[in-house]
């Protein structure tokens, strides 16, 4: 079998040169502009569940920060019976400064337990929006969430201990 050297051939076809139809390449170039904007006008609106999620977390964040200033309240009430029972005489008076202290305590660990439950609903809560967007749920050492839900939880907690 022997195989022959190819080599361009078309000089030899003696073909009759075309001209270059600028019209065609102007309407292909518009069309792909045209393209371009539309596509950049169509940007897809975040999905219903996920402005839904957003706003659960905003409140969830709102109440973190009212049952923070809450727990605050009522544990500096428990210190304060504490401090009067330090005082008070035995008799009645002093019976009802231990009931005022026992039920601000009791209050004080409740308070305490909601602050835990939110807190922990705010960080699950930014994994199970991430996903409802569709992106993959960040790690706790990358930026925060950005928006409004991200004011929220630095006006609540400026030290950063839930982002």
């Amino acid at each position: 079998m022997t195989l022959r050297s190819t080599s361009d051939v078309t000089p030899q076809m003696q073909l009759e040169p075309r001209a270059e139809d600028g019209g065609f390449q102007t309407a292909v170039a518009e069309a792909l502009a045209e393209q371009k904007k539309f596509a950049a006008a169509m940007v897809p609106e975040p999905p219903k569940l996920y402005k839904e999620c957003l706003d659960r977390l905003a409140r969830a964040a709102t109440d973190l920060g009212v049952a923070k200033s809450h727990r605050h309240n009522t544990c500096k009430a428990g210190a304060e019976a504490q401090a009067k029972l330090k005082t008070v005489q035995p008799g009645l008076s002093r019976v009802r400064v231990v009931e005022q202290y026992k039920g601000n305590m009791a209050k004080c660990e409740t308070a305490s337990a909601v602050i835990a439950s939110l807190a922990k609903e705010l960080s699950g809560g930014k994994a199970r929006c991430a996903s409802l967007k569709g992106e993959k749920p960040k790690a706790k050492d990358e930026q925060p969430m950005s928006g409004s839900v991200s004011g929220a939880l630095s006006a609540l907690d400026p030290s950063g201990l839930l982002r």
